[in-house]
Parts: structure tokens; sequence; C-alpha cells
């Protein structure tokens, strides 16, 4: 939990701890592949929580509807409003 949160606060983009092995025998290519494995696993579900969570973080509906109707008497109020919500809900990393 520490290191998901050590990871959520910095600017990476994509989670780099990995699987620890503490195995006293000596490391077969076959065991080599698996913890590769298993750190790449880890890592796209990772990324797939991450993701989830900014999706979740951004504002409801009904937020974004208050504020615009709060700024609609506003001159181009409408026209912002449509580009700055089309910004919010892309799913384009522009």
């Amino acid at each position: 939990m520490i290191a998901q949160n050590r990871y959520l606060k910095g600017e990476r983009s994509y989670p780099v701890d990995y699987y620890k092995d503490d195995r006293k025998e000596k490391e077969t290519p076959e065991m080599f592949e698996e913890k590769v494995r298993r750190n790449l696993l880890k890592n796209v579900v990772m990324r797939i929580i991450v993701e989830i969570r900014e999706r979740k973080n951004r504002p409801k509906l009904e937020e974004v509807m208050s504020v615009y109707r709060k700024q609609k008497d506003e001159p181009n109020a409408k026209e912002k409003f449509q580009e700055k919500f089309i910004k919010l809900y892309s799913n384009d990393d522009d």
C-alpha cells in the first residue's frame, strides 16, 4: 500500500516496483522468465487501476453542469464550456 501510494504521487507513467524473489537456489532461465511475466502482468494491472482511478476522479456531470449554469451569461460561454468538456472527458492523451 505504501509503495502504491508512492507511485501514485510520482510522475512515472507506469509502476516500476517488482516481484521480490527470496529463493536461495540458483536462478534458471525458466525462473527468470517467470519473474519477467509476473512483473509485466503486475505493471499491466497497475496501469489499468490507475486509469480507472483517474476516470473516477473526474468531476461528475452534475458538478460540470452547475458550473456552466453559473457562467452561461458570459460571452462565448457555451463554446468555452464545450471545449473544456471535450478535453476533460475525451480519451485522447493530448
